[in-house]
């Protein structure tokens, strides 16, 4: 039971996290409470640029290098290519399956956990109010 639960976890935690970098993105600054993109401005190497890297064309494999290689930089003009770049690429919705696949695959370990449950509804609401966050 306790890898069960490690591995619920685990893919609880990579589903939060992918949602995190997704939101960064595409996140409703009304919801979100800060700018998109500010993981391209930092430069952080999220789940959509890994993504978008092994999906890319040559050209646009290189439009993105240009992109995380410029040492001085108008934020704006940065986050508008690289997202534009994504959207080409479909990374939002490539993200989102992956983000839901782990999800799934949570909840799936979650059922076999052999726990009381009321516990296990206790922590399914939990998880639901992680993963269905806007911010």
């Amino acid at each position: 039971m306790k890898k069960q639960f490690y591995e619920f976890g685990r893919n609880l935690g990579l589903a939060f996290q992918i949602q995190d970098d997704l939101l960064d993105i595409y996140g409703d600054i009304k919801v979100f409470g800060k700018i998109p993109g500010g993981d391209i401005i930092s430069n952080k190497k999220t789940f959509l640029l890994v993504k978008a890297f092994e999906l890319a064309s040559y050209d646009q494999h290189k439009k993105l290098q240009e992109q995380f290689a410029l040492k001085e930089f108008d934020p704006e003009t940065k986050v508008k290519t690289v997202i534009d770049l994504y959207d080409q690429l479909n990374i939002k919705d490539v993200t989102e399956t992956l983000a839901n696949d782990y999800i799934s695959i949570a909840f799936n370990l979650l059922d076999k956990i052999g726990a009381v449950k009321e516990r296990k509804n206790e922590l399914a609401q939990i998880t639901c109010s992680l993963i269905g966050r806007n911010k």
